[in-house]
């Protein structure tokens, strides 16, 4: 049983996580948001979870071999955030 890691910084605020396990490919695609005050998180967080869809990361790495993408979009100012998860593929 091989695993394999990799990260890529697909932009300067997207990160996308690469594991293979055996011939299982999965990736995780972050995406953040910095909001300006904590009224605006709940939109930068949409903003967020939109992206990760316009850009299609999931798209591609699932056209790239993946079976499952894990979109997680994350709003955060100070030390507050917010997290959503969304799952591509299988």
């Amino acid at each position: 049983m091989s695993l394999r890691k990799n990260a890529t910084i697909l932009a300067s605020h997207v990160v996308a996580l690469y594991l293979r396990k055996d011939n299982n490919a999965h990736a995780i695609v972050f995406e953040f948001k910095y909001s300006d005050n904590l009224a605006t998180m709940k939109h930068d967080l949409a903003l967020a979870v939109e992206q990760i869809h316009d850009k299609g990361y999931d798209e591609a790495l699932l056209a790239d071999g993946f079976e499952t993408v894990i979109g997680v979009a994350i709003a955060f100012f100070t030390k507050r955030s917010l997290v959503q998860m969304m799952k591509f593929g299988e």
